[in-house]
């Protein structure tokens, strides 16, 4: 009973993690994501503990990453305790999360994952759930485009959310490159599924799912998602399968066909005949787009690796730690690539992983491919192992000029247990020791309620935090400064390891009217604390320098500028006032 429940709860979680969203916080997607993640975690290992305690004994169910996932959590360890800023390291920075703590969820989803999802048809099951979800989130991407189309003018410069003149489907994925990603670590399994199925019914669903989800794929004009897809699904059609493979192309052929037919007739419908020679455009862009002279989004990529390389050779053991690359980057750069952005990822997972935790990092990350692709070719021949091999390939083709991130990484780890699952057949498991019932249940029970617990605790303060954060801005729109400051205070008491509460705070008490010193005094205890917790922001140093200056602290202040500059070199407004505060 206990382990139908598990496989239930696993499959909802993988069905519904893409999904969540919510209205009432400042960080509508991500931040949802990461506390659905942590409550699936608890409520799997309470699942598993209470297992264990009605069985009386303890089996765990190995599989061929365990090892070299430990290695990168290991890596992952040593790089936070070296690192340049532990809080950072360990919680991450706002809306990315990618510390030490979302590390260990995406390995403890995996390994949770596995135990329940440990045989081929419990796998099956799994990653049909991640693949309903996929097709749920892709009528939501194509009915949000169609909306966005009619409704908004989009400019014609290519930008994050818009192309050509046409809007980037993102759905509920916070933004189109992880709609794109996610949808082409799926598009492959859903191929296989109307390769392998033998059932004419199956075929019909399969069909419907493989059309929508390469629909919303298409509008998200996510170039790498694409060439991930392309790569996934060549993988997955040539893999060896039960279906010939003059009838997979056929299939694969006729389905491309039906998905430009239907663009082509959206476009004729709405008068947007460019559609289709965009999205051409988009794909053939991508050689120029690497080695345009003016800045894309390729070039600036290029710029941004040549800046990576010795920034991993100033610290080549045990890198920076997780989710501080923005902190040291910019002392590393060849120069301003993104005028008025912050550089905070090497958008290369490889890069990103070798600049935060080190050449440990990066070895344990290709153990852990290598690994998977021993897996795959095991197992070869098992039902729904070419889609699964597909789906991976296509995510880490994405990821070579890309980053891991939540939206797309959750999914992704669950996604990797399921294939793991597939390609063994059946996960052989160890059995540690057998606990008398009566002696295990209630420690077990205890165990299971604590965990629960802890966990609701920690979702309720991290939403309560961003809420208040959300009420903040709207009190402050309204003009109301004393409201947005109460709130805003009440974010730092529920988060306080969170960095960008208190710099806003910093940023509204500079705007209070309070008399005398008393707003330098706030602004210069809100900034200080942002600094102490880590930022990459250059514009903290800087105002928390003025906030020093008002409270003659002149030698705190040069070393805030000194490090507002190490941020933002040549900056000239700090330069200025660094001359001035020297008299240099």
């Amino acid at each position: 009973m206990i382990d139908r429940i598990s496989l239930w709860v696993l499959c909802l979680g993988a069905f519904a993690i893409p999904l969540v969203y919510l209205r009432d916080t400042h960080d509508e997607f991500v931040l949802p994501k990461l506390l659905f993640a942590h409550v699936l975690l608890v409520l799997l290992l309470a699942l598993h503990t209470a297992r264990w305690a009605a069985g009386g004994v303890l089996a765990v169910r190995r599989t061929p990453l365990d090892l070299p996932i430990l290695a990168f959590l290991a890596s992952a360890l040593v790089a936070t305790i070296f690192s340049v800023n532990r809080n950072v390291a360990i919680f991450g920075t706002y809306i990315r999360y990618e510390g030490l703590l979302t590390l260990a969820t995406y390995a403890g989803l995996f390994w949770l994952a596995a135990q329940t999802a440990w045989r081929s048809d419990r796998a099956q099951i799994l990653m049909r759930s991640l693949l309903i979800g996929a097709y749920v989130v892709s009528v939501i991407a194509v009915v949000q485009w169609v909306i966005a189309d009619v409704a908004t003018t989009v400019p014609t410069e290519a930008s994050g959310f818009g192309y050509a003149g046409f809007p980037r489907a993102s759905a509920t994925l916070s933004n189109p490159t992880m709609l794109g990603a996610f949808l082409a670590m799926l598009l492959p399994v859903g191929v296989a599924e109307l390769l392998e199925g033998r059932a004419l019914t199956h075929r019909i669903l399969a069909a419907n799912v493989v059309f929508m989800m390469a629909l919303a794929l298409a509008l998200s004009f996510a170039r790498s998602a694409w060439l991930g897809a392309i790569a996934g699904l060549v993988i997955a059609i040539a893999a060896p399968q039960r279906t010939p493979l003059r009838e997979r192309l056929a299939l694969c052929g006729a389905g491309l066909v039906l998905v430009l037919a239907v663009l082509a007739g959206a476009a004729l419908a709405g008068g947007r005949l460019s559609l289709i020679p965009s999205l051409l455009n988009r794909l053939v862009s991508i050689e120029t787009n690497l080695t345009s002279a003016t800045p894309s989004t390729g070039s600036i990529r290029i710029r941004t690796w040549e800046g990576t390389i010795p920034l991993i050779a100033s610290r080549p053991i045990e890198g920076y730690g997780p989710d501080t690359f923005g902190m040291v980057y910019p002392r590393f750069r060849t120069g301003d690539w993104t005028p008025g952005f912050v550089t905070d990822k090497a958008h290369s997972e490889p890069l990103q992983i070798g600049a935060t935790q080190g050449v440990l990092g990066v070895a344990s990350y290709l153990w852990i491919l290598g690994a998977s692709g021993l897996a795959f070719w095991r197992g070869r021949r098992n039902l729904g192992a070419a889609g699964a091999v597909g789906g991976v390939v296509a995510y880490q083709v994405w990821a070579l000029t890309n980053f891991s991130w939540l939206p797309a990484a959750v999914p992704y780890w669950l996604f990797l247990a399921a294939a793991v699952g597939i390609w063994k057949g059946e996960l052989p498991a160890t059995t540690f020791r057998r606990v008398p019932r009566p002696v295990g249940a209630v420690p077990a029970a205890i165990m299971g309620l604590a965990l629960l617990g802890l966990a609701a605790a920690n979702t309720a303060s991290e939403w309560s935090a961003d809420a208040h954060y959300a009420a903040a801005l709207a009190a402050e729109a309204r003009g109301d400064l004393s409201g947005a400051r109460t709130n805003l205070a009440q974010a730092r008491v529920l988060a306080p390891e969170q960095a960008w509460y208190a710099t806003e705070a910093g940023r509204l008490a500079l705007r209070s009217k309070e008399p005398g010193q008393a707003r330098w005094v706030a602004a210069e205890e809100a900034y200080s604390a942002a600094a102490r917790l880590g930022t990459y922001y250059s514009a903290v140093y800087y105002n928390l320098a003025l906030s020093d200056l008002q409270l003659n602290r002149r030698a705190e202040a040069i070393a805030a500028l000194h490090r507002a500059l190490d941020l933002s070199p040549g900056d000239p407004a700090t330069l200025a006032l660094l001359r001035q505060v020297s008299g240099a």
